[in-house]
């Protein structure tokens, strides 16, 4: 690493030390003004979440990886932002609002950063460091989003599946799958899958499985 590039993380850490709480108070105020990245999440909670990020950024950028590699690398700082999406994510915020909530952060911390920033040249820099950390924050954010929603939707999907294949006692070892709709090689394998536990808990041993609701059979 340089000795240009040590200055520049200096001022950048020096910041984000000493004005914690602008920065963080900052972030949260963008966020509630320019986005519905509240949505599901109380303001206290943002603040909690904005202290947790500005203090890992600080802690990230001190241990010397590659600003490239520090979100994906620095335990701590990774943690936070997946985290930020996560919530995000459950609570219903679109992607969207996800990555305007980096992006937001970028500006607080330019802005209190550049504040302390004299010369042309030192604010390019630290502009630049910033938003090499911040960029590889919102690629980060954006990709846990997207795999937070299709683990939700995976989950729902697969709620609804067991909801639609219920597996009813009618005697004492009698189970029957009345099913409706179309049954599809993922269907059968939840219908397969009920069904064989039913039997072990209720140790049947008749199953009656009733498809005259079922119009297709995936011959699979």
């Amino acid at each position: 690493m340089s000795s240009s590039e040590t200055a520049t993380r200096e001022r950048v850490i020096n910041a984000l030390d000493e004005r914690a709480d602008k920065i963080a108070d900052r972030w949260v105020q963008l966020q509630l003004q320019r986005s519905e990245a509240g949505s599901g999440i109380s303001e206290a909670e943002l603040h909690e979440e904005a202290d947790s990020v500005v203090a890992a950024l600080s802690a990230s950028l001190a241990g010397g990886l590659p600003v490239e590699r520090v979100v994906t690398a620095h335990p701590e700082l990774h943690r936070v932002i997946t985290e930020l999406s996560l919530r995000r994510a459950r609570g219903g915020a679109s992607p969207t609002d996800t990555f305007l909530a980096v992006l937001t952060l970028k500006e607080a911390l330019l802005e209190s950063v550049q504040e302390s920033v004299r010369a042309a040249d030192d604010a390019l820099a630290v502009a630049l460091l910033i938003n090499r950390l911040l960029d590889a924050a919102g690629a980060l954010s954006f990709n846990t989003y997207v795999e937070g929603r299709e683990e939700i939707i995976g989950r729902q999907s697969r709620q609804l599946l067991e909801l639609s294949t219920p597996v009813v006692r009618l005697w004492r070892h009698v189970l029957a799958v009345p099913l409706i709709g179309t049954l599809d090689t993922a269907r059968t394998q939840v219908v397969m899958e009920n069904l064989l536990q039913g039997i072990q808990d209720h140790e049947a041993l008749v199953a009656i499985i009733d498809i005259t609701a079922v119009p297709t059979v995936d011959t699979a």
